[in-house]
């Protein structure tokens, strides 16, 4: 099950590069692996220019269904480049759109029967980044949940399979086989009702600026803006969604 791409992240997002279940990786004969992603540190790209190396406040932003009211960004971001070097500290992180919608695209995208698998997504940050001479030190957990409603046609889709009473421990499995991932599954009828999250640390990366924009080594970017001691980074998860994760300077 392929998860939502999400660019750069300023530095979470790097390990997954996306939300979601990664619904490609899916084998029909075997208990196939799901990663996603459960952030603890900070919205983060790929393998992003943002980093952790100290210890910052706790955030989650919450996107259910269509209604992002109680998570939704409170302030327009506007990018405007500057000098990210230094140490900063993840004082909050943002929606901007609907996250849980945007994983469905990506769910939808490998089979239209698994376009409402995700009902909720949350995400959360932890920590600091240090950014220096090009590089990224970070030293931050991240985690993002998802609850997700398979149903059996959903099912069927993923695992070339006919549900049956055994189907939800499957996915459950499914689920946890990524390290860092955990799952709770509880099967109805013929749906199974699951909240997964994975979480991971944040990896060191190299990365270069570009106007606006923080390139990561491996191409994904993060608009940013700093203005003072205060840093604020932009990621697009597609489909018109977004995570805004402000910094303070250390």
């Amino acid at each position: 099950m392929r998860p939502i791409e999400p660019g750069f992240l300023g530095l979470f997002l790097w390990t997954w590069g996306c939300v979601g279940l990664p619904i490609s990786d899916l084998d029909a004969s075997t208990t196939g692996g799901v990663a996603s992603i459960s952030e603890t540190s900070s919205v983060g790209g790929g393998t992003s220019a943002g980093g952790a190396t100290g210890a910052g406040g706790t955030q989650t932003a919450t996107s259910t269904g269509n209604d992002n009211s109680t998570s939704a960004c409170s302030e327009t971001f506007t990018p405007c480049g500057g000098d990210p070097t230094g140490t900063w500290d993840i004082v909050s992180v943002c929606l901007q759109g609907d996250l849980a919608a945007a994983a469905n695209a990506g769910y939808a995208a490998d089979s239209a029967d698994c376009s409402s698998l995700c009902t909720e997504a949350t995400l959360a940050a932890q920590g600091s980044v240090t950014y220096s001479a090009g590089s990224v030190q970070p030293n931050a957990v991240l985690s993002l949940s998802e609850t997700l409603e398979m149903t059996a046609s959903c099912y069927a889709a993923l695992f070339g399979k006919a549900w049956n009473s055994a189907s939800c421990a499957t996915v459950a499995q499914m689920l946890e086989k990524q390290s860092g991932t955990t799952a709770a599954c509880s099967a109805g009828n013929s749906i199974c009702n699951c909240v997964y999250m994975d979480t991971t640390q944040a990896v060191a990366d190299t990365y270069t600026v570009n106007g606006t924009t923080l390139v990561a080594s491996d191409g994904s970017t993060t608009e940013f803006c700093v203005q003072g001691s205060t840093m604020t980074q932009r990621d697009s998860f597609g489909n018109n969604a977004y995570a805004v994760t402000r910094y303070s300077k250390h």
